[in-house]
């Protein structure tokens, strides 16, 4: 009896022992993690990583309302260095689009990133890409200037006529847009889109019922 409780009690110090050096080990990696990428990892700051939303008027005089997801991603395909993974929405009144990038902070502390847009759908008209240079104050706003590409559309037509091509004809790519995107969550963007245009709201549901 005594040689089993002895062996009972070693299993049990021993396991102890293994879940503390897991912790450990966990510990470490994030506080690695939080000093190499402090916008992306911390406990006492808020971080890059989140849901961002806000209103904007297109160079045409569109108004949009636009939301940006963002995360820390430190998938494989990446290497070892996190990078900034997006994904964005683009309400107007010509309806929803949908838009994924990815991009590397320009420096160690996150508060500034460029970053290309490129919508998910295969649509060849509308705004299709999205430039996005950002400064982000550290806390729960971000301001940014964006300029919109064209998908092809207007190229398209004008070569089936036989005129030159002309990238970029759409009005809302002739000019840079500023924004200010400020901290939310996700039921704001569907809220803010049903304020400001209650049809492509109920036509995007209709899509998904």
């Amino acid at each position: 009896m005594q040689v089993l409780r002895s062996v009972e009690t070693s299993w049990k110090r021993s396991f102890l022992m293994l879940a503390a050096a897991a912790g450990l080990a966990l510990a470490g990696f994030w506080i690695l993690d939080a000093v190499m990428y402090p916008w992306a990892v911390s406990l006492t700051s808020p971080t890059l990583p989140g849901t961002w939303h806000g209103e904007l008027f297109t160079p045409a005089g569109r108004e949009q309302w636009f939301g940006l997801e963002l995360s820390a991603d430190d998938a494989g395909r990446h290497g070892n260095l996190k990078v900034l993974g997006a994904s964005a929405r683009l309400c107007g009144a010509d309806g929803l689009r949908e838009y994924d990038g990815f991009t590397r902070p320009e420096n160690w502390r996150g508060t500034q990133f460029n970053m290309v847009l490129a919508a998910t759908d295969r649509r060849p008209e509308g705004l299709a890409f999205i430039n996005l240079s950002a400064d982000w104050d550290r806390t729960n706003q971000i301001r940014a200037q964006a300029q919109f590409a064209s998908g092809g559309s207007q190229t398209v037509a004008a070569e089936r006529v036989g005129a030159p091509t002309r990238p970029g004809a759409d009005p809302d790519t002739l000019a840079t847009v500023f924004l200010t995107l400020r901290r939310g969550q996700l039921r704001d963007f569907g809220a803010a889109c049903a304020r400001l245009h209650p049809q492509t709201v109920r036509e995007s549901s209709g899509r998904k019922s």
